[in-house]
């Protein structure tokens, strides 16, 4: 749960040195990837707290990478504000995949003695 929402980070804080076309490219992938994280939930409140999560955690290596990356930043940042809006969004998108996934594969009841009804 932890490695790839530092991964997404550390490339993400590698974009926001580099162009702000990568990184709003970057960001909107990440709005991909959380979705489809979000589709591996039953539930919207567990996808919304791995969101949550997911987002503090790509946050913060964003932050951290980016006091000690070289260069101006692409694009306007606030390193203040950005883990409350990442955590927050990340939650929403995390949550709106949940829904998705049980109308593609709705949960199935399982017997008593094993056997699928």
């Amino acid at each position: 749960m932890v490695v790839v929402p530092v991964v997404f980070g550390v490339v993400a804080a590698i974009t926001l040195k580099w162009t702000g076309a990568a990184w709003w490219t970057w960001q909107g992938l990440g709005v991909l990837g959380a979705f489809i994280a979000g589709r591996e939930h039953r539930r919207w409140w567990p996808a919304a707290v791995r969101g949550v999560f997911g987002g503090l955690f790509a946050a913060g290596a964003v932050i951290c990478l980016r006091l000690v990356l070289p260069g101006a930043d692409a694009t306007a940042f606030d390193p203040v504000s950005f883990p409350v809006y990442a955590a927050i969004a990340s939650a929403a998108v995390h949550a709106i995949g949940s829904p998705v996934w049980r109308r593609i594969a709705p949960a199935r009841s399982v017997r008593p003695d094993g056997a699928r009804a």
